[in-house]
């Protein structure tokens, strides 16, 4: 026989709306208001049994306004773009930022990034004793 804790209704017919729409209310304090203008950048991940290639869409971005790290086996693609201000212009930023959890068998000496045609392909090949290999059963 199982226990069950008693759990009495709300008895407020409105906080169980208020949770709800508290996500909501949360992105948009945060995304839209506080982060005006930064967006996270879409990625493509897959895995070989030689690395992981990590593809990210960051169309109209320079070499020279792209960062990507690798620290404590996270992988971090930054992006930022400062357009107008001159003049009657108004400045505007755009800002990407996406960080992914890579593990520790990532080399982290031969990682490359190279950019082209707004894709940003970064390879982090994987340790020698991280890969896969086949052992003979005698």
């Amino acid at each position: 026989m199982r226990l069950l804790k008693y759990e009495p209704m709300e008895t407020d017919p409105f906080r169980s709306l208020e949770s709800f729409f508290e996500p909501f209310r949360r992105s948009l304090r945060e995304g839209w208001f506080e982060g005006m203008g930064s967006q996270s950048v879409p990625l493509d991940v897959e895995e070989s049994d030689e690395a992981y290639e990590v593809r990210a869409e960051l169309p109209g971005f320079t070499r020279e306004e792209i960062q990507v790290e690798l620290e404590n086996a996270v992988l971090e693609i930054h992006a930022k773009k400062t357009e107008g201000g001159d003049g009657d212009q108004e400045k505007v930023v755009r800002e990407q930022t996406r960080r992914l959890t890579v593990g520790e068998e990532v080399d982290a000496d031969r990682v490359k990034a190279r950019l082209n045609d707004g894709i940003l392909s970064v390879t982090l090949p994987k340790s020698e004793h991280r890969k896969p290999r086949a052992i003979t059963v005698s």
